[in-house]
């Protein structure tokens, strides 16, 4: 489904958003930008001695985000071997010789909410994200 232009503005804000604060926490990761539709991972991540997947989603509000989380996590059970392989041949792309446990990396959803004040996301995914002094982490899950 093709987005509004200001639909793809906020998802630009929220990729930015999640990027400076991987950054700030000195984490490693790639910007992605699929190749193929349907695919939806926005950042690739150093987790371990591994990558794992990050798809960002922005929502005006936080009402609703709990619901958005529950049917992120159906969708990638019900795609999931469909969306890992496309991550998992994204990452042998860039880094070559990817560990055999790679082969089934891990998919994370992060959404940034309003004004960037508050971002959801999972416990493992979490400890990897710095904010800044505005913006409040609330884990997904808990």
């Amino acid at each position: 489904m093709p987005r509004s232009r200001r639909q793809e503005i906020a998802h630009q804000f929220a990729e930015g958003l999640v990027a400076q604060m991987l950054q700030r926490s000195g984490s490693e990761f790639f910007h992605v930008t699929p190749s193929r539709p349907g695919e939806h991972i926005d950042l690739l991540v150093s987790q371990g001695d591994g990558l794992c997947g990050i798809e960002v989603r922005y929502e005006e509000r936080s009402e609703g985000v709990e619901q958005l989380w529950n049917e992120w996590k159906d969708a990638v059970r019900a795609s999931g071997r469909k969306r890992r392989s496309a991550l998992a041949r994204t990452m042998k792309a860039i880094r070559r010789g990817t560990t055999a446990n790679q082969a089934d990396p891990d998919l994370h959803l992060v959404v940034v909410t309003g004004t960037g004040d508050k971002i959801y996301t999972d416990p493992s995914i979490a400890p990897l994200l710095t904010p800044d002094d505005r913006t409040h982490i609330s884990v997904l899950g808990e």
